[in-house]
């Protein structure tokens, strides 16, 4: 069995991994599996492979390194500092743990993970509403933070997506800052319109 995930254990939030890679900013993944032998028998040269789908139909194939595993053990596998290409589109990478032996039960060794390279956007999201807080009709921030490396880039909009927690004629403000902290700038208060609230998983945003 392979239960992976992106790595959380990044040191700050620069290298941390987002969903929509901004054209020229994107960052080296890095891979992370725990893999378990679930079977009575030694499964020899076990390893995560990740099988990398990128737009155009090219692909190509990562390994970490090997090592047997015996019956009921589990181990971390990782595969570090792959260089994600800045072609526009969607990557799609299979994660997969693979060994000598014919596996039993393919269909829990593999998950799929995507990531997108966009010219306008930069985002650490599903592009889907997945919460329904309120705060208990009090206000609140919420943030997130971007390392752009290239000068003279523009910001033209922060985009939002509200949840069944929005209520209609709700305040929002959206504040720039930059890695000191300091306010660059600030958006006029958008009022909320009916029209603007998505249910769960709805991927209506809208730009403040």
């Amino acid at each position: 069995a392979v239960h992976a995930a992106w790595n959380e254990l990044e040191p700050d939030y620069a290298e941390l991994p987002c969903t929509i890679y901004l054209q020229g900013e994107a960052r080296d993944l890095h891979f992370q599996a725990r893999i378990t032998n679930n079977g009575s028998a030694v499964q020899e040269n076990v390893r995560l492979r990740v099988e990398v789908l990128m737009p155009g139909g090219t692909s190509e194939d990562l390994y970490s390194e090997a090592t047997a595993l015996a019956p009921a053990a589990t181990q971390i596998f990782t595969i570090t500092d792959y260089a994600l290409p800045g072609a526009i589109g969607t990557y799609t990478f299979v994660m997969s743990a693979v060994q000598d032996q014919e596996e039993e039960e393919p269909g829990d060794n593999s998950t799929n993970i995507q990531v997108h390279v966009d010219p306008n956007v930069f985002a650490r999201d599903d592009g889907i509403v997945v919460t329904e807080r309120d705060n208990n009709d009090e206000d609140y921030i919420l943030g997130n933070r971007f390392l752009i490396t290239a000068s003279g880039r523009e910001l033209h909009a922060v985009d939002v997506a509200l949840g069944p927690g929005t209520d209609p004629g709700a305040l929002i403000t959206a504040a720039v800052y930059n890695g000191n902290l300091d306010l660059v700038d600030e958006s006029e208060l958008y009022i909320v319109e009916p029209e603007d609230i998505n249910e769960l998983g709805g991927e209506h945003f809208i730009s403040v």
